[in-house]
């Protein structure tokens, strides 16, 4: 349903990995904002 629209997250950044929050640093905590993603442009 949300596919292709466009994203404003919040996100934590963490010192080190877990194995239980994966391979990354940074965590998404919450959406601010939804969007529709703007048309491409053709050449």
């Amino acid at each position: 349903m949300n596919s292709g629209k466009r994203f404003d997250l919040h996100y934590k950044e963490y010192n080190g990995v877990l194995p239980w929050r994966g391979n990354t640093r940074y965590i998404v905590d919450s959406i601010i904002s939804m969007k529709d993603a703007a048309p491409a442009s053709g050449f």
